[in-house]
Formats: structure tokens, sequence, C-alpha cells
């Protein structure tokens, strides 16, 4: 079926050419694809895995979306994409919704993003963000869980002529969905969801705040462990003229205390950054990372990036993506070397 799909949302472009100009019907589409390598055969993030042999199919990521509005009440939507971690024949289902919208709210209900992040809505489209990748730190922590089932209510307001803001709660169904971490499955089960975001926007900056709260199990070869999980996240983006300040922060009791911060500066089609993260509890991490960004056009772009990760002498660490052998010397830091083509239509 998911097949099928991603078929189909290829070859409406072909259709809608033959359309009126005034056609309902929209579709947008992004893609990814990179040559990377690291100095050690030990892989380097989750669902990536990029090792010292040279990757052209670690990051590669294709998507398109298409969006049905016959007016300004209502909208559905469907999003197919080959994630890095999928086979280009079997891609996921990341968006499935319809949407009713009326004055200064909207209630959207189906499959729809996990809102957490500043960049949960570009989460896989490289072009909405400066990097090639979204920092580790921040956005390799959430076990792969990407979308949820489920409905959310959007309210948007204002404070004064400079301050807009949009207030979200939102609810998901029971979920089980089995991961694969360190080599190893694990089942994940989580019993309803509820949670709530926040954005402000002012001037060109933003401000997002969620919160997520969820019972859950999880199981591996051991017997199930069960916990309440409740995931907080805080973010901001500055735009003062060519410079742009990002900063992020994921909290939760038990798993995380991680966050980035990071400064990108245009020069015209240039845009060279750098980024710092940081790791805690789960899994400890440093990583500083170098970068450029080119656009070869508004809707092609290309990056060079080089990224050092830096971990403790543990059996888990840093942002390697197996454990280590205790039986040998451990492999505390790597370098990470990428050049990456991202594209949208």
């Amino acid at each position: 079926m998911k097949r099928i799909l991603l078929i189909i949302l290829f070859c409406i472009p072909l259709s809608l050419s033959a359309m009126p100009n005034d056609t309902n019907l929209s579709l947008s589409g992004f893609g990814t694809f990179s040559a990377a390598k690291t100095d050690t055969h030990i892989p380097v993030i989750q669902n990536r895995e990029i090792t010292e042999d040279l990757c052209f199919d670690c990051d590669s990521t294709v998507g398109a979306q298409l969006v049905w509005q016959p007016n300004a009440f209502f909208k559905s939507g469907v999003q197919v994409v080959k994630r890095p971690e999928d086979h280009f024949s079997d891609p996921e289902i990341e968006r499935a919704y319809v949407e009713v919208m009326w004055q200064n709210s909207k209630l959207t209900a189906g499959r729809l993003r996990v809102p957490l992040f500043m960049h949960s809505e570009s989460y896989f489209v490289s072009s909405g963000y400066p990097w090639l990748r979204l920092p580790a730190e921040v956005y390799s922590h959430t076990l792969g869980i990407t979308y949820y089932t489920g409905a959310s209510y959007t309210w948007n307001g204002s404070i004064g002529d400079s301050v807009y803001y949009t207030i979200s709660p939102y609810f998901s169904l029971p979920r089980e969905k089995t991961v694969n971490m360190y080599r190893r499955n694990f089942t994940f089960k989580a019993d309803g969801s509820v949670g709530l975001t926040t954005d402000f926007y002012f001037l060109d900056h933003q401000l997002h705040a969620a919160w997520l709260n969820t019972n859950a199990e999880q199981s591996d070869f051991g017997p199930p462990s069960r916990f309440n999980l409740q995931l907080f996240t805080l973010g901001t983006s500055l735009n003062f003229d060519r410079l742009r300040v990002d900063a992020e922060v994921i909290l939760s009791d038990e798993f995380h205390a991680n966050w980035y911060t990071s400064l990108a500066y245009n020069i015209e089609k240039w845009t060279p950054y750098i980024t710092y993260g940081q790791g805690r509890r789960t899994n400890q991490s440093n990583s500083y990372l170098v970068g450029t960004r080119y656009d070869v056009t508004p809707n092609i772009n290309l990056n060079l990036e080089w990224q050092y990760f830096h971990g403790p002498d543990h059996v888990i660490t840093s942002q390697f993506a197996v454990p280590q052998n205790p039986a040998k010397p451990f492999v505390t830091s790597v370098n990470l070397f990428s050049l990456g083509l991202t594209f949208t239509f």
C-alpha cells in the first residue's frame, strides 16, 4: 500500500499539469542525498550508521505531500517519506489527515507529526534548516517516533501588534512500535498520550515550548518495564539580519538532558554555520559541527560539513549506533565528513 501511494504521489505532477491553474490540489516534495564517511569502523548516528566506508545512501530521504483544499474551511493531505532507515521500496506514510478551519482556530485529525521540536514540521526536509542533518543530541533520541494517530486543536492569537502565538493541545491513541537501537529490537508500547505546544512569533524570532505525557512499556530480551514518560522541550530561533541563532533542549526525568546551540551567517548564496551539542543521562556526548550551505537555486542546496563526536569510556557512548566490546579498547571520538545535496519542489 505504501509503495502504491509513493508511485501515485510522484506521478501526480503529470496529471496536475493538465488541470486548470485554479485546481484545489497541490503537490510538494523534497529529497536529501549525501556522501558521508567517518574515521572509525563503529557506526555513528542512529538510523544512519555511517562508518569509515564511504556511504552514498546513509542520508537518502525522498518525500512527497499531496494537499487538497477545496475551500477556506477544509483541508486534507497525505505525505509519504522514504526515511534514511527505509528502503526505497518500503516508504512510510508520515501524514494522512483532515483539517477543519474557522476564524482563528483549526481542528486536525489523523496521522500527524509529533510537534515536540522547532523543526518537527520539516523533520525530513533538510532544506528547511541550515544543517544537512538535525542535531543528533536532540532529534535522534525519540526512538524514531515522528508521528502519532490522534487529533490536535490549534488556536491563534496576538499580543498587541507585534507578538503572535499559537496554542495547540493534542492527544494520541495507544501505539506499539518495534524499534531497533544498538542492534537490538525493543518493543515500545505507549498508552494514549496528551501534549501541549506553544509558539510565539515576534519580529523575525520564534520561541517554541512543548510538553508530552504518556505511560509506556518497553521490553527487549528481559521482562517488560513500565514507566511514566514526560518530555519537555524548549527551542528558539532568533534572526538578526544575516545572523541566525538556533537552540533547543529536551528534558525528561530519566532519559534526557540534551541540548544544542547553533550560529549561522548568511553571505549571499553561502551560509556558514557552527553548532555545539551536548547529551547527558542515557547517553553522554559532546559534538562540534562546522559547515557551510550553498544555495545553487532557491530549491537546490549543497552542504559541506565536518563534525566531531566525543563521549566517555562506556559501552554505549556518544552518538555511536552500536555498543562497543568491553574486552577491547573503547573508541570515544569520531570525525564525520559529509557532502550533501537537498532539494524541494
